[in-house]
């Protein structure tokens, strides 16, 4: 029953907080960050209107598929939740389905990721660099690190002998 008990903890945490396992400062910033004008981003890297035009036929390309797989995906999250709230919980019918929402998670994963890739080949070394700095950034404004826990009320008691 623990293990049943961790596994639905487990199955919680990848339907309700994705965006944690996802968050990646490698990754391009969402959206048509390339549209943007008078951003710091694009003020900073200066793409020619020859790159944006590329960035939008890449990003028109993937976006149906995209669209597609982010919808399978949640389709998979939804069964997934529905075993999960079950009065009875069948393990193994659970273990199919996080396989079968992970695959799909993977799948969305792969697909960005190629459609990063392509996105990137259009900027020069330079303006690659000088995107990701600003994406880094963007994500630690908004996502800042987490405080440290306060000390204890009271000191740990110390084991004999020391």
């Amino acid at each position: 029953m623990k293990h049943l008990a961790t596994m639905a903890i487990v199955c919680f945490s990848l339907l309700y907080w994705p965006g944690v396992a996802l968050a990646n400062p490698d990754l391009l910033p969402p959206g048509k960050w390339w549209k943007l004008k008078g951003t710091r981003l694009a003020n900073e890297i200066k793409l020619s209107e020859s790159q944006a035009q590329q960035l939008d036929q890449i990003f028109n390309q993937h976006r149906k598929k995209l669209i597609d797989l982010k919808a399978d995906l949640e389709k998979k999250e939804v069964d997934l939740e529905a075993l999960l709230e079950a009065d009875r919980l069948d393990e193994k019918a659970i273990v199919e389905q996080v396989n079968i929402t992970e695959s799909a998670r993977s799948a969305l994963a792969k697909s960005s990721a190629l459609m990063m890739i392509k996105m990137r080949q259009v900027l020069t070394p330079e303006q690659w660099k000088k995107t990701r700095l600003l994406e880094e950034e963007r994500i630690r404004r908004f996502f800042p690190p987490l405080p440290e826990p306060p000390p204890p009320p009271f000191p740990h008691p110390k084991p004999p002998g020391h």
